[in-house]
């Protein structure tokens, strides 16, 4: 058994990585090691994952938000445009009245009306 680990020592002299491949200690250890960073690495790259899906809920949340603040204005100015759309002040009567030509204006009691 002496001789054995004489033999290895000068082999191991000899050629330093032809030892470390036979032993196969050393390779597994990197081989461990590797792996161990491989592990850290994707840990890091699932929590980086959960931080941006957890950012993205909120941006989706927003956004969401916003969409019924846009539709609220969109209702609130549809109505404003009806409302304007009823009302017609008494210059723009007479405006629409002066400029139908087969309709004359009337002016009574500071009330416009329109007649054919």
């Amino acid at each position: 058994m002496e001789i054995d680990e004489y033999i290895f020592s000068a082999l191991e002299a000899i050629n330093d990585k032809w030892t470390k491949h036979a032993s196969g200690s050393d390779a597994e250890a990197e081989k461990e090691g590797a792996i161990e960073k491989l592990k850290e690495e994707i840990a890091l790259q699932k929590a980086q994952i959960i931080s941006q899906q957890e950012e993205l809920m909120l941006q989706k949340d927003q956004v969401a938000r916003q969409n019924g603040e846009i539709a609220m204005l969109r209702k609130t100015v549809q109505k404003i445009q009806d409302s304007l759309a009823r009302v017609i002040t008494p210059s723009e009567s007479i405006a629409q009245c002066a400029a139908d030509e087969s309709l004359t204006v009337l002016l009574a009691d500071s009330e416009d009306t329109c007649s054919v």
